[in-house]
């Protein structure tokens, strides 16, 4: 039977399932698009815990961020907010 949790190396220790890393991760997205912040440490944790590296999460971060400040600047317009 196969563990759905982990995978094995032919040596070294079990490595963590690829998919339970990115389904941290896409959680991590959904809690900061949703702006449920309070969860996003636990998130993290648990990314890194399955194995995510610094980087994948402080993409998901920046990805967040830049797309945050590209629709607050989406709305603007040289009169003002724009009007639909």
């Amino acid at each position: 039977m196969v563990n759905n949790v982990f995978n094995r190396k032919p040596e070294g220790p079990p490595v963590p399932d690829a998919a339970l890393k990115a389904t941290a991760l896409i959680y991590l997205k959904d809690a900061l698009e949703s702006e449920r912040y309070e969860h996003c440490a636990d998130l993290i944790r648990a990314a890194k815990g399955f194995g995510a590296d610094d980087m994948e999460v402080r993409t998901v971060i920046a990805k967040y961020l830049r797309g945050k400040d590209r629709g607050a600047r989406r709305n603007v317009t040289p009169r003002g907010v724009r009007r639909f």
